[in-house]
């Protein structure tokens, strides 16, 4: 996720199952309404900022499935964002 454009993530700073990432070109309560639509449950945290919170029973496919969402939420805002 790290990689995406528009995120703003350092990988070495994640230590546990809690991803904390800054958003670069959007707002982080428009980024989560979005996703919460796209089924994939974020939290906001400030004005530029988002939590994801990775569950026991959330494996390497649902975390692809996630930062898909991510990417794809992205893209789309940015595109419909003034």
């Amino acid at each position: 996720m790290a990689s995406l454009d528009g995120v703003d993530l350092d990988p070495s700073t994640v230590h546990t199952n809690i991803v904390r990432f800054r958003l670069t070109d959007t707002k982080a309560a428009v980024f989560v309404e979005e996703m919460h639509r796209r089924g994939v449950h974020v939290l906001p945290s400030g004005e530029d900022g988002a939590r994801a919170v990775f569950y026991l029973d959330i494996g390497e496919k649902e975390a692809s499935k996630a930062i898909a969402a991510v990417e794809a939420t992205l893209t789309e805002l940015k595109r419909t964002e003034p």
